[in-house]
């Protein structure tokens, strides 16, 4: 009998996009779990609270501009009363417990199931979990989806700008409708290639 396969979505929006050298600090977190054929079994969002003195000085100039934009700069400053640096990383923590458990409640009906992480440019957010939530990530089959290749394997058909938001749930959304439009257009094929046969 195969592993039941739950493909674990994952999106941060951070600081910059350097985390091996300290920035990249975590400001949101969206995770939806789906099936292999893209039907949601659940979902979970949350925006981080930060020692904004801190954040304001390590933002660098490109997420500083999506973050003011998208608002998520101003939705951190609401929830963040005066906090110490360290809180963040409690937050990190808690945040990454809370996953532990989500995936472990999926262990506990079927202990072979597998998950394998994906999104859009999902190596990056692999790197973040390494860094910040190291217990979350070794849960994870070491295969991932990321749905950036078609973005460059196929530019005529999915459009290689991201996703206008830079919201962490709507980027996974994002991501789960291409990889949906990818399905349709791999099993269409599959179909086209069984009937000349």
């Amino acid at each position: 009998m195969t592993a039941r396969t739950i493909l674990f979505w994952l999106d941060f929006e951070a600081t910059g996009l350097d985390v091996r050298h300290g920035v990249g600090e975590l400001l949101e977190y969206a995770v939806v779990l789906t099936d292999l054929e893209l039907n949601e079994i659940e979902s979970t969002e949350g925006v981080i609270p930060h020692d904004m003195s801190w954040i304001e000085d390590i933002l660098e100039d490109k997420a500083r501009e999506m973050h003011e934009k998208n608002g998520l700069l101003d939705e951190v400053k609401r929830i963040s009363t005066p906090l110490p640096k360290a809180w963040g990383r409690r937050a990190v923590e808690e945040i990454e417990t809370e996953l532990i458990v989500m995936l472990k409640r999926h262990l506990r009906k079927d202990p072979k199931t597998i998950f394998v992480i994906a999104g859009s440019s999902i190596s990056y957010d692999r790197d973040a979990l390494k860094m910040w939530m190291p217990d979350l990530e070794k849960m994870l089959h070491y295969r991932q989806l990321d749905v950036s290749v078609y973005k460059v394997g196929f530019p005529h058909i999915f459009s290689p700008t991201t996703s206008v938001a830079h919201r962490a749930m709507g980027d996974i959304r994002e991501s789960i409708k291409q990889h949906a439009l990818m399905r349709q257009i791999v099993e269409r094929g599959l179909v086209a290639i069984q009937m000349d046969r």
